[in-house]
């Protein structure tokens, strides 16, 4: 007998290259460990919205010319992506 189950899980992901970054935590210096660009930077904050002022949703002091780059924006918080994965359990009786 097969049953198929949904499981909901956020994951992390390189804005640059779409791989999962498996990171528990991102620091100013993290890099994506498959195509090396910047964790700590605006792209892959939440807070990141091209149409916000400063195109961020936080009240920043600063202005951050280069959203690629790594900052030291204290605001940042990683972006996190919702996903459903199927998965088929089978179960044998003897």
């Amino acid at each position: 007998m097969q049953r198929i189950s949904q499981i909901d899980y956020s994951i992390s992901m390189c804005w640059k290259c779409k791989k999962n970054t498996v990171s528990t935590s991102i620091y100013r210096n993290s890099e994506c460990p498959v195509c090396s660009t910047d964790l700590h930077s605006c792209l892959n904050c939440k807070f990141y919205d091209e149409n916000s002022h400063h195109e961020c949703r936080e009240p920043i002091s600063e202005y951050v010319k280069d959203k690629e780059k790594r900052n030291f924006c204290d605001y940042f918080v990683e972006k996190k992506y919702d996903v459903r994965v199927s998965v088929v359990d089978q179960d044998v009786f003897a």
